[in-house]
């Protein structure tokens, strides 16, 4: 097959502007082990696609110094895909931003970063515990004391796993809500505040059980002169799952985390946006990032011109060399 190519033998370079590489090789490398997993689960379709995501890369890029601006690529979209996750990482922040920056605009709001837990299940309690967890999340937020003070709220769902032999809870699933949450600065002086306690106590009635669930409520505070609420984005657009949780060198491990996952997410929704949240998004006609149509391109917008220096956009092509392991460049014409 890459034969079928005329090669021009340059490795993909990809530098963001603080000079870090894009890890394009090492989530294909992991998109590659996921496949590999699939097949041996006899989910084949899956496989398939997860071999063949990422096998192409389009650049616009500038003549001067060599920077990238993807403007072209086949991705799966599959939620198990390394490279996939990363892509709609990126993309879920971006949004989380533009819609927290709109609704600012809109009207005064502070900001509230809120962790939901549940006691760890074993695998093969894990797609029923999440069940649990949606359902209680609802209720959580259709009681008055939640539903009168908070704004609005974006929930994202991570499940990491305890890799640790030598532990206890070896092999046990870690199910919990990101939740970044606005009210108004109201809320921290009058009766309607919430304090972590109370917190504690609606979600274990939320969750309807016998046991008080671990519950994190923070403050969102900038970390630098000029932010508002990007660290708090950063750690809710983190996405479901850790492919370090599932990617192992022992082939039988890394299959039964991945039959489990595969499972555990089929067919649902994890990520969610509520009141103002929900509203804004729809006025900015946001993408559904979890869609299997969904563009993890970005702004795929050609231009002539770079932007920073003014200097010619080249257009480049990389495909996936299996003999060298990593994007080359080739000939657009030979496509």
């Amino acid at each position: 097959m890459d034969d079928d190519f005329n090669i021009l033998g340059e490795i993909l370079q990809d530098v963001k502007s603080n000079n870090d590489e894009r890890p394009w090789r090492d989530k294909k490398m992991n998109g590659l082990k996921v496949s590999d997993s699939f097949r041996r689960l006899q989910l084949d379709k899956r496989a398939e696609r997860t071999r063949y995501c990422g096998s192409f890369l389009e650049f616009s890029e500038c003549a001067n110094d060599g920077r990238k601006k993807l403007i072209s690529a086949n991705f799966c979209r599959d939620r198990l895909c390394p490279m996939c996750n990363w892509r709609r990482s990126g993309m879920l922040r971006g949004q989380i931003l533009e819609i927290l920056h709109s609704a600012v605009q809109e009207e005064k709001l502070k900001f509230i970063f809120l962790t939901l837990t549940i006691k760890n299940p074993m695998k093969d309690e894990l797609s029923r515990t999440i069940d649990i967890m949606f359902d209680g999340f609802n209720r959580l937020f259709k009681y008055q004391k939640v539903n009168n003070v908070i704004v609005g709220w974006v929930r994202v769902l991570e499940v990491t796993r305890n890799n640790n032999k030598n532990s206890k809870n070896y092999d046990t699933y870690h199910p919990h809500f990101h939740v970044l949450m606005a009210v108004r600065p109201s809320y921290f002086k009058g009766n309607g505040y919430i304090r972590q306690e109370f917190w504690g106590d609606l979600w274990q009635k939320a969750l309807r059980v016998d046991y008080r669930p671990h519950v994190g409520i923070e403050v969102v505070r900038p970390k630098r002169v000029g932010e508002t609420v990007e660290s708090a984005v950063a750690e809710t657009a983190k996405y479901t799952v850790k492919e370090s949780d599932y990617i192992h060198d022992d082939i039988e491990e890394m299959d039964s985390v991945v039959e489990v996952l595969a499972s555990s997410l089929k067919n649902r929704r994890l990520i969610g946006y509520g009141k103002i949240f929900k509203d804004v998004k729809a006025k900015l006609k946001l993408q559904d990032v979890e869609s299997e149509t969904a563009d993890l391109i970005g702004n795929k917008k050609k231009e002539c011109n770079c932007v920073l220096c003014g200097s010619i956009l080249n257009e480049t092509l990389y495909k996936w060399h299996m003999g060298y392991r990593n994007y080359v460049k080739i000939e657009k014409d030979t496509l």
